[in-house]
């Protein structure tokens, strides 16, 4: 066996119920990459509060977008692996920082490759996403033997293939719908005390000016490069914003509904929504995005959210990705 590829993700519950979203909750949450506190504090809130009482509305929500092939993220993330798998002539593997299938499975069904390609499919580094799954790849092949030849690919947010791909892609479904006033880029949201931490210099002046190659770990800065790429590629009115906040924390902003509602108050009726730092998906986008905050953006006068899928299993995609790997050299 000469050389497999693993396409690493945060992962998703393994049922649409309240003891499976509790149980992800709490793998999910208890890890110090997602939430950065003191061990004893961050078990106390997860457990005593945010596993208990949000179980049952996740659940909910993971109702509604659960498909006859289990989780969205889980069932596009796999068949992703076996079209880069043809498209590559690599064995493609699938790994999941919590829930199925869970990294340490992956890794031991690699083991024995001479070679191993690891893809943490974020197009933005944080150490929430991307830091926490190469963390576990490597604990995994830490643990045991032989251990094979690792190569971690990094953040592609900015590359100009990628950037093409995800543009032509927006671009198609952009043409089959009536034309937009304005394009909102949502990224997932960060706390900005974990972005500081992690970049050390971000929100300085000058932080976004520096070369990319010094700020390839500040998250706010590789979204922004993300957002300046599509702008340039679709001419169409752009602004930024994040999604997804959990707690009392301050989180990067402008937070995406209220940026919706922002954008209804000046008049704009038909705004397109592209989450640039989703590849596949997932509950943040087909529910939080598409019917959250479509709700929200019609009530404060809008007329219509086209919320533009992500990249999927689209064959430029696929094309793209098995290049990405074969640069891995």
């Amino acid at each position: 066996m000469d050389e497999a590829v693993l396409l690493l993700n945060v992962g998703s519950p393994d049922a649409p119920t309240a003891g499976a979203v509790y149980q992800y909750l709490r793998q999910f949450l208890t890890d110090e990459r997602v939430l950065d506190m003191p061990w004893l504090p961050r078990w106390m809130l997860v457990n005593a509060v945010i596993a208990p009482f949000r179980a049952s509305a996740s659940a909910e929500r993971y109702r509604k977008v659960w498909t006859p092939a289990g989780s969205p993220l889980v069932a596009i993330s796999t068949d992703l692996a076996r079209r880069v798998s043809g498209a590559s002539g690599r064995t493609v593997f699938v790994g999941m920082a919590y829930g199925s299938p869970p990294i340490a499975e992956a890794v031991e069904r690699v083991r024995r490759f001479r070679r191993v390609v690891v893809v943490p499919m974020f197009p933005q580094y944080a150490t929430a996403t991307s830091g926490s799954v190469i963390a576990g790849v490597q604990l995994a092949f830490a643990a045991g033997d032989p251990i094979p030849e690792v190569v971690i690919r990094p953040a592609f947010g900015a590359d100009p293939g990628f950037l093409d791909v995800l543009a032509a892609s927006a671009r198609a479904t952009l043409s089959a719908a009536e034309p937009v006033d304005h394009l909102l880029c949502s990224f997932h949201g960060l706390p900005e005390r974990q972005v500081k931490k992690l970049d050390g210099v971000c929100f300085s002046e000058g932080c976004c000016d520096r070369p990319a190659a010094e700020r390839w770990s500040c998250y706010r800065a590789s979204c922004f490069d993300t957002a300046a790429g599509l702008k340039e590629r679709l001419h169409l009115p752009l602004s930024i914003s994040f999604q997804s906040r959990l707690g009392r924390d301050v989180w990067l902003g402008p937070d995406t509904v209220s940026e919706l509602r922002r954008l209804a108050g000046e008049g704009k009726k038909r705004v397109a929504v592209i989450c640039p730092s989703f590849v596949t998906d997932c509950l943040e986008t087909l529910e939080e995005i598409a019917v959250e905050a479509r709700e929200e953006f019609r009530k404060a006068g809008g007329d219509d959210l086209v919320v533009l899928p992500c990249l999927n299993v689209e064959d430029a995609w696929v094309t793209w990705l098995a290049g990405w790997v074969e640069r891995a050299g």
